[in-house]
């Protein structure tokens, strides 16, 4: 050990410790927290306090400030998703399908995420969970049984994520932001 940190000051040394050891553990298997029902996305909420410690972390690695909802959830339907069909089935019977399923969902943090758009940013815990797909799938399927029709909707197109906070507003694929593998930048 004294090789490695030969030359750092002891400070340095602190540093670099908590930063590389501050995340095992939970933050890396997430567990659902209640669910909240919202009018036009369906969200998995997570527990705020461990994943806030990650943002705050970001801000002192970083030297910025990051503001932050006060909740962190997984996005498993977005708002221009929904809107798509959203005259086809309401929000109720999707959250039906859903609020009973959620408290047995395995999400596991990969990285924390950097997304940015000029100067703006956004960080987040890039997710990996099979069971979200295929919950989105069980949403494709309720709504095709409900209208007897296919939709043009496909549930594999879906990068889960759970943002920690951003520079002005949180960044999304419309603004040329993926949050997938590629956009990790901070091992846990």
């Amino acid at each position: 050990m004294r090789t490695l940190f030969a030359g750092l000051s002891p400070f340095l040394i602190l540093v670099f410790l908590n930063l590389s050891c501050a995340h095992q553990g939970p933050v890396l298997n997430q567990k659902p927290t209640a669910f909240v029902s919202h009018p036009d996305w369906i969200g998995i909420p997570l527990d705020f306090a461990s994943n806030d410690q990650i943002r705050k972390d970001m801000e002192n690695r970083n030297s910025e400030k990051l503001k932050s909802r006060g909740e962190v959830h997984v996005t498993l339907l977005t708002p221009p998703e929904f809107q798509s069909f959203q005259n086809q089935i309401p929000m109720s019977e999707l959250e039906d399908l859903i609020r009973p399923q959620i408290q047995d969902l395995s999400l596991q943090a990969q990285c924390v995420g950097v997304g940015s758009k000029g100067p703006l940013k956004t960080y987040y815990l890039v997710m990996k969970s099979p069971e979200l797909i295929a919950l989105r799938h069980q949403i494709k399927k309720k709504i095709e049984d409900k209208i007897r029709k296919k939709i043009n909707w496909d549930p594999e197109h879906y990068f889960p994520h759970a943002t920690l906070g951003f520079t002005e507003r949180d960044l999304h694929e419309s603004d040329g932001v993926i949050k997938d593998l590629k956009s990790c930048r901070f091992e846990l």
